[in-house]
């Protein structure tokens, strides 16, 4: 509610993982590739949104390794989807290009000054508190629904997309 009261970069950035997990709940409920190519032009817009869309893509692509999904590697529509978001993305990219990789200057200060100094430990302690540990437990829970129980295996791309952007 908090990030939804102001006007600004975390607010969208909410609504577009949670329409990202919606087209990957589709994709897996429907088992049609085709979805991939809504879910790249998905990414393509979140990451102008913001860079750090490519934890998901990343956790997308560990996914569709590790589970039943890797058999829509074979179709062409995931790589469609990686192109799509790939020509979206690259007006930010050149911008990025000729302004010396401004973001990733940004990132490296933010690294030597803060996040360097937080324990791997004591930054997954914060995220539990920060989601309340309430929260953390259902969290959990859906975990071992998406990735241990039988009936939630067709969904385990979401299960490692969680883990891999939390990671």
């Amino acid at each position: 509610l908090r990030c939804g009261a102001i006007l600004n970069i975390p607010s969208f950035e909410i609504l577009f993982w949670l329409l990202a997990a919606h087209v990957i709940v589709t994709i897996c409920r429907r088992d049609d590739g085709r979805w991939w190519v809504v879910f790249g032009v998905l990414a393509g817009v979140m990451l102008l949104n913001k860079h750090t869309t490519l934890f998901l893509g990343a956790g997308a692509a560990v996914g569709l390794l590790l589970t039943a999904r890797r058999k829509d590697l074979t179709l062409p529509w995931p790589w469609v989807g990686g192109v799509a978001a790939a020509l979206i993305f690259l007006p930010n990219l050149y911008w990025q290009w000729t302004h010396d990789w401004a973001t990733l200057e940004f990132v490296r200060n933010i690294n030597a000054e803060a996040m360097q100094q937080t324990p791997r430990a004591l930054f997954l302690i914060s995220q539990v508190l920060l989601m309340n540990p309430f929260n953390a437990v259902l969290c959990a829970a859906g975990l071992w629904f998406l990735l241990a129980r039988p009936e939630g295996r067709p969904y385990a791309l979401l299960g490692w997309i969680f883990l891999s952007a939390l990671t």
